[in-house]
């Protein structure tokens, strides 16, 4: 194995073999340990790491790329350490690669893609973690098949054709027993290697091949509009030339636009195609072709020439970029014309540009030299007022744009101690963590001599917000638990993240304040999240309960009627479920998700689509196309690729993403070739929103490198500085500037990494630290839970209700409310879930109680985000139903049956007179017999489960059910869906847009708004008919049945919420306790449904646990329900 450390100033390495101590497992050597030594400068920064032998050979200049190694342990990612004037001990602790991850990579046609490169990386821990190593490489054989050599863990692979487009990474869990999940994995490249085809070779100025030169091609509008087509991935190929100069891009037919970057010669000039239904040849870059001239200058510090100094030529006819040599001196060949230069001191920052070099061709242009005075140090100590704050970033800038900023840190006491260096000069300094956003800023200042900044977090130390995430009530490993809202006396929001550990536990610090917690992972609904206070001590966020989301939405992308691959497809239901996925080759996506009412858009470079709605009720649903069109107010704009040797490094701009966005690549961060690799920016706008928040997508960027194999770079030997603009006008309303990070898209967790950055919002841009390149965008985090509701009040009582009202919150989506028989017993939730929907319904009737009782409220207030606290305890008390004492029932009160002969029920009259309470008693039962047996007009009751007119001011069950089913016909019939037992407003405009969608009534005529005759039977029917039974025992002892009719046609499952339900309910109940002890009949099919359905089809034979169909109201199981009810 080779140990090797890099810096600024070169690179060393030792190669090493572990001792004898080491024991063979399977013809592999594990355990050994061996001790290394490195030579080291003092008062150098270095990235030390551990990987696979690499031959010597193969990092001269020219030589070919190495073979992939083979990997028998994960390579350690690499570790910064700092030497001052002593020697350093660095251990490293390597992990077996005993596992394997296995798969496929073919072609748009199904044809098997040889020589393509694949990645394995491990995903990161947290927010503030690592990964847990460096990741892995692979190349396919002739048929296409890869195999990858890895620890236990969970992976994102990639993979990479030179020629061809890319396609999305793919996640994988590799456990430490048993198979992997998935257990391959198949990737499909779209295009075809048998069709279109364009090549040709790279030359320099003497004709000579140019190995490893970038080459890209993007499809344009026409020949005259050579704006990118943008949209499906295949509109965007590249890649290196091979060791002979040669290159070949897959394409599909259309109007091509080329682009060629060399080495020592920057862009080589462009030129457009039109591949029709043959490919294309000799489509060939030479040096030759351009009239150049030669910029030569030195790079001095306080007068010493510098070597490593990068050194950029950006003019309107091309660029370069080149590093200084030992003497300080640099060369750079561009086309003739005029040029900006600028130069880029490691470890210190941006010389002040040399502007206006006018460049003629076949000339040097010399004397254009860049040169900073001697730096002083900025020392900014950042602490929590107890403890060091680690993991920090530190930006010190100037109003142009120019300086510094530093990860790295050393802790002395209470502080963790960050240096920068910069020359001389104004600067704003300012200072940021994950855990607390923003931790401090010095306004614009002058700087002439070494100066310390302390910034004490002002909400003090942090701390765990511990709990743990179940999938179906089993520990959940690996789901991404987030938390984001704001710390006690800040006004910037944070947002933070981690995976749980194998037992689904998870920790994560943060300070003082009030935060929402919600838990994530692929393939499974989500909860809203909840509140949590951290107040001083460890808090318990609880057991957050992820369920399988078992069904699918599926669909295709189009543009133009075309299939788009690699678009985003992302689909919320309002109520913490989010999935999101993306397009295959063929612009077919397949999102997970539970049932529902769920929002789905998708996106992809320079498109979006509209938002569809698509309501899942116990089965897949099929055939959602989703429309691309133009994104308003943005132009889409080339990929732009450069070559860099990593043994340099280099210094990238690119103006189509923004004038300020830079990035800053050290020496031998993307390794320690001396043969060119390939930088590639862009602006992405197709990456999706998280579940939580937003993005500013149109500044978000996408951010690659290949190495001169043509093989994805993804781990970085050392941080790279990159700075994003971001667009001020398009920022929430709301939205404070300082609470901008930068987010990195995951696909493990379908979630956002979070970065240190810090915020100039003078100049509108993020800065951050990365350790990978990946889809970055810059990330409004959600303000978290939504406040607790205010004036929370009784306004209104009766015999069996209480009327609540409350101030409602900005911002809140909807409203849980919550009783208990005391104030201090358990408080569990009123009705469905939320109790409330809308934000700005502040009512709610609570029906169906006792007379005469005293109950206890609380109430919370939700959104996306999550839920509040809950509020203090309200109480209220219904009335007596009695109207008096001394009444006397001096003759028969009659019960009319539902079926004939029409039965009277006798109730005998009192000999005595009653006393009050007796007469409350009998009152109050003869109430709940009459509200047993509903009659219609002629005594019999009409089929289905509503079984009476219902107008505004209706309140009880039979509103409750209506609200269920008027619910289930979607947003467009019921968009508050609000279920309360109350016939309101909302309900009656619910009802007429029923009516005029089924030809019922319409305005101005009788019953429009009403639940009469017509439209009563009109929901029946479209509920299904039921067969349910209800005996009602008098106060004298004797029943009475009434019996509705009624057939099962709907296929229910967990989270269906309708008429059919409470019907499916009514008929579990009749087959007695052991299939439905609980016996609750709500309308909503949750986990009590569930297990009587299980029991129901156990008893019958039907289905078995592990069995399709287990739980689920299916055909079969349907089919034995209306067999057992007579239909």
């Amino acid at each position: 194995m080779d140990v090797f450390a890099s810096s600024q100033n070169g690179f060393v390495k030792k190669t090493v073999t572990t001792n004898s101590t080491a024991v063979t497992v399977s013809g592999t050597e594990y355990g050994g340990s061996v001790a290394y030594s490195l030579p080291a400068l003092n008062n150098t920064t270095y990235q030390v790491g551990v990987g696979p032998s690499i031959p010597a050979s193969f990092h001269q200049p020219g030589s070919p790329p190495p073979p992939q190694p083979t990997f028998t342990f994960m390579p350690a990612p690499p570790t910064e350490v700092q030497i001052v004037t002593d020697n350093l001990t660095q251990n490293f602790t390597l992990v077996a690669a005993g596992k394997t991850i296995a798969g496929t990579v073919k072609d748009s046609a199904g044809t098997g893609i040889n020589g393509a490169q694949v990645f394995a990386r491990p995903s990161q821990s947290s927010t503030t973690g690592t990964s847990s190593g460096a990741g892995v490489g692979a190349q396919t054989d002739t048929q296409g098949a890869f195999t990858l050599n890895v620890p236990p863990g969970v992976y994102l692979v990639g993979v990479f054709k030179p020629g061809m487009p890319p396609t999305q990474d793919q996640q994988i869990t590799v456990p430490s027993s048993g198979a992997n999940t998935p257990a391959t994995l198949a990737f499909v490249l779209d295009a075809s290697t048998s069709s279109l085809t364009i090549s040709g070779t790279v030359t320099d100025d003497s004709g000579n091949a140019i190995p490893y030169a970038g080459v890209g091609g993007r499809k344009v509008v026409s020949t005259s509009d050579t704006t990118p087509v943008g949209g499906d991935s295949g509109n965007f190929v590249g890649g290196p030339t091979d060791a002979n100069g040669a290159y070949t891009l897959y394409i599909s037919a259309g109007t091509w636009v080329l682009e060629s970057f060399a080495p020592g010669f920057g862009r080589l000039g462009t030129k457009t195609v039109t591949v029709s239904t043959t490919s294309l040849t000799g489509q060939d870059f030479s040096a030759q072709t351009l009239a150049t001239g030669t910029i030569k200058g030195q790079a001095t510090k306080a007068t010493v020439a510098q070597q490593g100094v990068m050194v950029r030529a950006e003019g309107s006819n091309g660029g370069n970029m080149a590093v200084t040599d030992a003497s300080g001196n640099y060369a750079l060949k561009v086309p003739a014309g005029t040029y900006a230069i600028t130069c880029y001191f490691p470890g210190v920052g941006e010389s002040a540009p040399v502007t206006g070099v006018t460049v003629t061709a076949s000339t040097d242009t010399t004397g254009k030299d860049c040169s900073l005075t001697a730096p002083i140090t900025i020392t900014v100590n950042l602490t929590d007022g107890t403890n060091p704050i680690t993991g920090g970033f530190v930006d010190v800038r100037a109003s142009n744009g120019r300086g510094n900023s530093m990860g790295t840190y050393t802790t002395s006491g209470a502080n963790a101690v960050y240096t920068v260096l910069v020359p001389a000069g104004t600067y704003v300094v300012r200072a940021g963590h994950p855990s607390y956003g923003m931790i401090g800023t010095t306004a614009s200042a002058a700087y002439s001599a070494n100066t310390t900044i302390t910034y004490t977090a002002s909400v003090g130390a942090t701390f765990a917000v511990t709990g743990t995430v179940t999938g179906d009530g089993t520990a959940l490993a690996n789901s991404w638990v987030s938390i984001n809202g704001t710390p006690t006396g800040q006004t910037n929001i944070i947002n933070l993240g981690g995976l749980t550990n194998s037992s689904g536990a998870f920790s994560i610090s943060v300070p003082n304040g009030i935060y929402r917690v919600r838990a994530d992972k692929p393939g499974y609904k989500s909860p809203v999240g909840g509140a949590v206070t951290v107040n001083g001590v460890t808090v318990s966020a609880g057991t957050i309960a992820l369920t399988t989301a078992s069904l699918t939405i599926t669909g295709t992308v189009v543009l133009n009627s075309a299939g788009v691959s690699n678009a985003f497809v992302d689909a919320t239901d309002g109520n913490g479920g989010f999935a999101v996925a993306q397009t295959d080759s063929t612009g077919a996506y397949s999102l997970p998700v539970s049932n529902g009412t769920w929002t789905v858009r998708a996106g992809s470079i320079g498109y979006e689509s509209s938002a569809i709605t698509v309501t899942i009720s116990g089965s897949n649903s099929a055939n959602n196309t989703l429309t691309l069109t133009a994104i308003s107010g943005f132009t889409i704009r080339p990929e732009k690729q450069e070559t860099i040797t990593p043994t340099s490094g280099g210094f990238f701009t690119n103006t189509d993403i923004g004038a300020n966005f830079k990035m800053n690549i050290p020496a031998n961060a993307l390794g320690t070739s001396s043969n060119a690799s390939t930088i590639k920016t862009q602006t992405n706008t197709s990456l999706p929103n998280p579940p939580t928040g937003t993005i500013l997508s149109k500044n978000a960027v996408s951010i690659s490198a290949t190495d001169s194999s043509g093989a994805p770079i993804k781990t970085l030997n050392d941080s790279v500085t990159i700075t994003i603009p971001y667009t001020e006008a398009d920022l929430p309303t709301g939205t404070a500037e300082s609470s901008l990070v930068i987010g990195v898209w995951n696909a493990t967790t379908n979630n956002y990494d979070t970065l240190s950055t810090t915020v100039d919002i003078t100049a509108d841009t993020l800065t951050a630290i990365v350790d990978h390149f990946s889809d970055f965008a810059p990330l409004v985090a959600s303000g978290g839970a939504p406040a607790i509701p205010s004036g929370f009040q009784v306004t209104s009582n009766g015999g069996d209700y209480i009327a609540l009202s409350w101030t409602a919150v900005t911002g809140a989506t909807s409203y849980d409310i919550y009783r208990s028989a005391t104030s201090g017993g358990t408080f569990t939730r009123v009705g469905n879930e939320p109790t409330v929907s809308g934000e700005s319904t502040n009512t709610y009737i609570n029906v169906g109680l006792d007379s005469s009782t005293t109950y206890y409220y609380k109430i919370t207030s939700l959104n996306l985000s999550g839920e509040s606290a809950s509020s203090s305890a309200i109480s209220g008390a219904t009335t007596s139903r009695s109207s008096g004492s001394g009444v006397s029932i001096s003759s028969p009160v009659i019960v009319p049956a539902s079926t004939p002969p029409p039965t009277p029920v006798v109730i005998p009259p009192s000999s005595t007179t009653p006393t009050a309470a007796e007469l409350q008693a009998k009152i109050d039962a003869l109430r709940k017999a009459i509200e047993g047996t509903t009659v219609g007009q002629s005594g019999q009751v009409p089929k289905g489960i509503l079984t009476k007119a219902l107008n505004i001011g209706a309140k009880g069950n039979e509103v409750t059910v209506l609200q269920n089913f008027l619910k289930a016909q979607g947003v467009d019939i019921y968009p508050e869906g609000s279920v309360t037992g109350y016939f309101g407003p909302a309900t009656k405009r619910a009802i007429q847009k029923f009516q005029e969608k089924h030809g019922i009534a319409k305005p101005g005529e009788v019953g429009y708004g009403i639940l009469g005759p017509k439209t009563r039977a009109k929901v029946n029917e479209l509920s299904g008919t039921v067969t349910t039974t209800t005996t009602t025992t008098t106060p004298a002892g004797e029943t009475t049945t009434v019996t509705t009719t009624t057939t099962f046609k709907l296929d229910l499952a967990l989270g269906s919420q309708n008429a059919s339900v409470t019907a499916l309910q009514n008929f579990l109940k009749a087959q007695g306790v052991d299939i439905y002890p609980e016996g609750s009949v709500t309308g909503y099919f949750g986990p009590a449904t569930t297990r009587a359905i299980q029991r129901f089809q156990v008893k019958y034979g039907i289905a078995n646990e592990g069995e399709a169909g287990y739980g689920n109201f299916g055909p079969k199981t349907r089919a034995k329900a209306n067999q057992l009810s007579g239909q």
